[in-house]
């Protein structure tokens, strides 16, 4: 990892961003590196079928469209007519709000999502702390909070968190309860770090993409239930049946500059990939995953690593995706 812009003397601070190596060298070896992944998927696929690949990183990405879709999604016209808010009304039951105080709108990713709240949100020059329990937030809030021109710094701990909201004003706290590599924040902590948030008149904004786990493994809330928060970002691919794509619901007022952004840049989901969202949050029955409510009992590197072995062991044969293509 290469090292941030960081003040020994500060609690909060810029974090290292992620470091490249002599074979990916730069954000072009990524792409290229993500390009060859899926040319390689494709091969094996057409080559050994599509059960020759076992799917362990949790992203489901589907398209559960249904036969009758079809003919409603003929052109943009029958596609509004037919589906036109639809999504939007469902993802604000998911997050436990309710459209007489709070939009919505549909993103293409979740990064996507990221970029529209912070566009909407956001002037440069202004502050961001993000609040994650180990490890760090994902890069994408960073990226978007950076490429306009505003400051992102990160704390760990809630403790390090009320330091932190000393040092200068914030524009906005940033919470993740659940980061990628699966460290949480219990959810008493979270209303914590709102309460504080609150109390300075900053803006809530919670990284929630990993909600539906998160609430069922941990027994917790949905987002809106955590507290006073102003928006969110849930990622409709993870622990959802449903396509790469992202859900954005906060507060009117906030929501009107964030969807303003998300449709002047086109970041917004376009209709087939709208109804396959729509569809995947239909098919979301949260008891299939109450069954591991245990397994959010602790950190997961080492359960990941189990799982991993002993399937591997099981089918030697198959390949196993376990990074983002």
């Amino acid at each position: 990892m290469t090292s941030g812009n960081i003040n020994a003397a500060a609690v909060a601070v810029r974090p290292a961003s992620y470091g490249h190596g002599t074979i990916l060298t730069n954000a072009e070896a990524e792409a290229r590196k993500s390009t060859q992944g899926r040319r390689m998927i494709r091969e094996r696929i057409l080559a050994l079928g599509k059960d020759s690949i076992y799917n362990l990183t949790g992203l489901v990405r589907t398209f559960p469209l249904q036969p009758e879709d079809l003919e409603l999604l003929e052109n943009q016209f029958t596609y509004y007519t037919h589906f036109l808010g639809r999504a939007e009304e469902l993802a604000m039951q998911y997050l436990g709000t309710n459209p007489q105080t709070c939009s919505a709108v549909l993103c293409n990713r979740v990064s996507a999502a990221m970029l529209a709240v912070m566009l909407g949100t956001l002037k440069p020059g202004e502050r961001v702390l993000s609040f994650v329990a180990q490890g760090r937030s994902h890069p994408s809030v960073q990226q978007a909070v950076e490429v306009i021109g505003a400051n992102f710094h990160e704390v760990q701990g809630l403790e390090a968190l009320e330091r932190a909201m000393h040092e200068g004003t914030w524009r906005m706290l940033a919470i993740t309860p659940l980061t990628p590599s699966m460290y949480h924040i219990p959810a008493a902590d979270v209303g914590c770090a709102i309460a504080m948030a609150k109390a300075a008149h900053q803006i809530v904004f919670v990284d929630d993409a990993h909600m539906m786990s998160r609430s069922v493994f941990y027994d917790e809330p949905v987002a809106f239930g955590l507290g006073d928060i102003d928006v969110a970002v849930w990622s409709l691919d993870k622990h959802v049946p449903g396509p790469r794509g992202a859900a954005i619901v906060g507060r009117q007022d906030v929501m009107q500059a964030i969807m303003a952004q998300a449709f002047q840049f086109g970041l917004e989901a376009q209709s087939g990939h709208y109804v396959a969202m729509l569809r995947g949050m239909e098919a979301f029955d949260p008891r299939a995953y109450t069954a591991g409510r245990g397994v959010g009992a602790c950190p997961l590197p080492a359960p990941r690593a189990q799982v991993w072995h002993a399937l591997l062991s099981g089918r030697p044969r198959r390949v196993f995706l376990r990074r983002r293509l």
